[in-house]
């Protein structure tokens, strides 16, 4: 993934590069100029933020969870009361298109 988003950054300038290839003494001199730094800076950075990413996510959204169960919010009496609640509003649905079925229009 380093590999493909270094090319994709260089790719970008491409024919910039290549001119300063023919112009340059050594490579010595061509890595040392700012422009070639700047863009593997840019690459180093856009690892890290691609790497980082998923875990960071991973973790703040564990974090928000437990804190959530920390205060009691989803506990078993929670799931029983909305399974309930589920229930009776599937009855009350019911009652209601049997009523509507009952009386013509």
């Amino acid at each position: 993934m380093l590999n493909t988003l270094i090319l994709a950054y260089i790719g970008s300038s491409l024919s910039l590069i290549l001119l300063l290839t023919i112009h340059t003494t050594s490579s010595l001199e061509f890595f040392s100029m700012e422009f070639i730094i700047v863009e593997f800076l840019r690459a180093l950075v856009g690892s890290f933020g691609m790497l980082l990413t998923i875990p960071l996510t991973a973790g703040i959204c564990g974090w928000l969870y437990s804190r959530q169960t920390d205060a009691g919010e989803y506990d078993d009496d929670y799931f029983e009361q909305l399974q309930q609640r589920k229930a009776q509003e599937r009855e009350q649905r019911q009652k209601k298109k049997q009523g509507e079925t009952a009386t013509p229009v």
